[in-house]
């Protein structure tokens, strides 16, 4: 679970930060103008994964 959060994470951090440098994920690109909403949506789903995954008792 938490490399899913991580994967969240720079995904939703990407989306907010390569707009700036003129690029984008082709993948995120679809979603046009509501891009900001889902890129805030993957942060903290991210955050929420990351945390839960720290809760959980380790699986040997």
């Amino acid at each position: 679970m938490r490399s899913w959060g991580i994967y969240c994470l720079v995904f939703g951090i990407g989306a907010f930060i390569l707009p700036m440098m003129g690029m984008q994920f082709s993948i995120l690109a679809l979603f046009g103008e509501a891009l900001p909403f889902v890129a805030g949506a993957l942060i903290v789903l991210g955050v929420v994964l990351t945390a839960l995954s720290f809760k959980q008792p380790q699986q040997a």
